[in-house]
């Protein structure tokens, strides 16, 4: 990354960016990636997640505290789920679909709630950090990662449970195994912590320049990290980059949240700014065979965060939450 992080989080553009650049209109396709519709959610949208049990993809929605649950079976909004207790921006689901996991920005700092996904009741709150960004779940639920934007990582484990200052503006956590987890912080060092002790380890990974998301490959052995101009390639193993993938353009920009295809042989990277100005932007589809850019850039709306796959009745599709345009532009998914 050639620019210093915005004072900003990830999942929260401001408010002045967003009048000025107002709603964009998402139409096009790419070759072999066709916009399908575009479904209008709220102000100010961010994390996003797929049940993988069930027709459903939830959005949240931080100007109206809220969470919206898009029915993928007819791409509407079917309903939303309020969040009394803060503004929401991150969000994580169980392996089952049973419960979400929200971060919440709060009048007092953040909050993690664990809410069912069928009734919408609360069912713990933990506090976190300040401007909360993407939770990470073991895959038992036994245990929580809540990075925040003021360089803190909230665990809650039956071992652990406290604050960590990693540094940084602390944004995404994935698990390697069911105790360590891999935190991003907008620098050029990946964090590793265990979860168990709370301790940050000395094996965490060092790339070429800054990173603000990631995400690893279901084997747990390959991590994507995404920053500005480049996706990194990881071998876990060895906490080494095996490749750079460039992606030039659209010339200086940041990259969101990365999400694999389900056969993993396609990267779907949104690009969230241009020069540091959230903007009418794109999805890139990079192919991890070829460890680059292929085919057209997938026009979508202002600042995308981040992408949700999700089988539906006509195929995969991919669910991509477009923060200032307030929308969620659906794509076919290769």
């Amino acid at each position: 990354m050639h620019r210093k992080c915005s004072n900003r989080s990830l999942l929260q553009l401001s408010a002045a960016v967003a009048l000025a650049f107002g709603c964009s209109t998402e139409n096009g396709k790419s070759a072999g990636n066709p916009v399908i519709t575009t479904i209008p959610v709220a102000s100010n949208v961010g994390g996003i997640v797929a049940d993988p049990k069930s027709h459903f993809v939830y959005v949240t929605e931080f100007n109206s505290g809220a969470i919206g649950v898009i029915n993928t079976s007819t791409n509407e909004l079917s309903s939303v789920i309020n969040t009394t207790a803060g503004s929401p921006l991150g969000l994580a689901i169980s392996r089952d679909g049973t419960n979400l996991y929200v971060t919440l920005a709060t009048p007092s700092g953040g909050m993690l709630q664990q809410i069912s996904a069928k009734t919408g009741e609360v069912i713990f709150s933990i506090p976190t950090g300040t401007n909360p960004q993407i939770p990470a779940v073991s895959s038992d639920e036994s245990v929580i990662c809540v990075p925040a934007f003021d360089g803190s990582v909230t665990i809650f484990s039956p071992d652990f449970q406290g604050s960590v200052t990693l540094g940084g503006t602390a944004l995404q956590a994935v698990f390697v195994n069911d105790s360590v987890v891999l935190v991003t912080n907008g620098t050029d060092v990946i964090g590793e912590i265990d979860t168990a002790t709370g301790a940050v380890l000395s094996t965490s990974i060092t790339l070429p320049s800054k990173v603000l998301t990631e995400v690893l490959t279901p084997d747990k052995k390959t991590l994507y990290a995404a920053g500005q101009n480049a996706v990194y390639v990881v071998d876990v193993a060895t906490a080494q980059v095996t490749t750079t993938i460039a992606v030039p353009n659209p010339a200086n920009n940041t990259l969101g949240i990365p999400t694999l295809s389900t056969d993993e042989k396609f990267l779907y990277v949104p690009v969230l700014e241009i020069g540091g100005v959230p903007a009418l932007s794109t999805v890139v589809v990079i192919g991890i065979k070829q460890g680059a850019v292929v085919g057209t850039p997938i026009p979508v709306g202002v600042a995308p965060v981040q992408i949700a796959v999700a089988p539906t009745p006509r195929g995969t599709e991919g669910y991509v939450s477009n923060e200032i345009s307030g929308t969620v532009t659906v794509i076919k998914i290769k």
